[in-house]
């Protein structure tokens, strides 16, 4: 791609070190302007209705907060106890840093709603072996579905996942 420089000559559109953004000879140095647009990208992905930031999934910033929540946990997970609380403040603040996100992001398909939900399930019971499955990925012990509420969460997971798998 070219574009017409200051001297009128077609220069390479990558060759311009800054960027006329207003049309009226206000210009901007061209990183600046794409560090900003780069940074703007999860916020606006966070905007229900907003355009597409190119991830194609609707919910590409709620799975990120997913993803970055089990990361979080697992971390924490393989911290060996009896550590000062300072040591365990990082892993935390990254644990409540993703569990805003899914509560402050709306689903926008099945699947994110299914993550939502796996969140809940798991916050609901607080238990290991909520964490072991939810977080580990461990088979589901039965006693942990003898709650009529768990049960109900739990099938509702499963629900929303085969929505998305077909939609």
């Amino acid at each position: 791609m070219h574009i017409m420089g200051d001297n009128g000559r077609a220069t390479p559109a990558l060759s311009r070190t800054n960027l006329d953004i207003t049309g009226k000879g206000a210009s901007l140095p061209r990183r600046a302007v794409l560090a900003v647009g780069v940074a703007a990208l999860p916020l606006i992905a966070a905007v229900p209705g907003a355009p597409s930031t190119g991830t194609g999934d609707p919910d590409a910033a709620l799975l990120r907060a997913w993803a970055d929540y089990l990361t979080a946990c697992r971390t924490m997970d393989r911290l060996p106890s009896g550590l000062s609380e300072e040591a365990y403040d990082p892993t935390l603040r990254l644990i409540r840093e993703a569990t805003d996100g899914l509560l402050s992001i709306p689903a926008s398909t099945p699947r994110g709603v299914a993550v939502k939900l796996r969140w809940l399930w798991h916050r609901m019971l607080e238990s290991r072996e909520a964490r072991a499955v939810i977080v580990h990925g461990l088979p589901m012990p039965d006693a942990l579905l003898e709650d009529s509420r768990s049960r109900l969460v739990w099938d509702l997971i499963g629900e929303a996942e085969r929505m998305g798998a077909v939609a």
